[in-house]
């Protein structure tokens, strides 16, 4: 076996390093809440890696990078007076030069609180006009060519945007219902599902049941075709027309006169 065959892809290794930074932090966070300090350090916070964000195309990235944010947050405990400084740290490009401007405008000893700052990020970057149109992306979403799976993924992706539309797991479930392919949504009429991962599941069965179906069905042909072409070519038979007996040429007789 050569060296290095069964080692774990990079990706992996990644997150075992950052987990176990996570885990020595909160440990350290442990030891000072016991030692009466909680406080984490600018330097010790960076160490998780956190991700630096700018203005980008889609708002799901900035609505992203603040869950990530309020994440890693919480998981380093980072106290209320530090978390906007920390995390304003990581905005890049346009979006930094869009919170130096907010602090101009600002007193040089105001405080900004944490739920402060994420009404203010999102109004930025997500607008209203952006998250109408989302919305309505959502309520038109539909499986078409794609599997499940890739219609789950961009369902829940969109989710967000929806408000009202998935605020209850039945009216989530509607929703993903009504955006099936026909033939699947039909099929699973009937069934009823607890919850939304149960409806995902069901049409995913439906899917598999099906595709296995027209695998079965493609077999057959492609061997009864194979049949055809191994047997022996009949050979071809020529009809040849009935040739009639020529019939004798009337001649007429001399007349007498002649």
């Amino acid at each position: 076996m050569e060296s290095g065959e069964d080692d774990p892809p990079p990706e992996v290794d990644q997150a075992l390093v950052k987990m176990a930074q996570v885990l020595n932090l909160m440990q350290l966070n442990q030891d000072r809440i016991n030692g009466g300090n909680a406080r984490v350090t600018i330097q010790e916070f960076l160490q998780l890696n956190p991700r630096t964000f700018d203005v980008t195309a889609e708002p799901i990235d900035a609505d992203d990078w603040l869950r990530e944010m309020n994440k890693t947050i919480s998981v380093t405990h980072v106290a209320d007076e530090d978390r906007v400084p920390y995390v304003t740290y990581l905005l890049r490009g346009v979006s930094a030069a869009w919170w130096d401007n907010h602090l101009l405008m600002k007193a040089p000893d105001a405080i900004i609180t944490w739920d402060e700052f994420q009404l203010l990020f999102k109004r930025h970057h997500i607008p209203d006009s952006i998250m109408e149109r989302k919305r309505e992306e959502f309520c038109n979403l539909s499986q078409g060519n794609n599997t499940v799976l890739a219609y789950r993924d961009a369902f829940l992706k969109l989710a967000r945007y929806a408000g009202d539309e998935v605020s209850t797991d039945a009216k989530k479930q509607a929703m993903f219902h009504k955006g099936l392919n026909p033939e699947i949504k039909y099929a699973i009429l009937l069934v009823k599902c607890n919850t939304f991962e149960e409806l995902v599941n069901t049409a995913l069965q439906e899917e598999y049941g099906r595709a296995m179906l027209e695998d079965s069905r493609k077999r057959s042909r492609e061997a009864a075709s194979s049949s055809a072409t191994a047997m022996p070519p009949r050979k071809r038979r020529i009809w040849v027309p009935y040739a009639a007996p020529a019939q004798p040429t009337y001649m007429p007789e001399p007349s007498a006169k002649a």
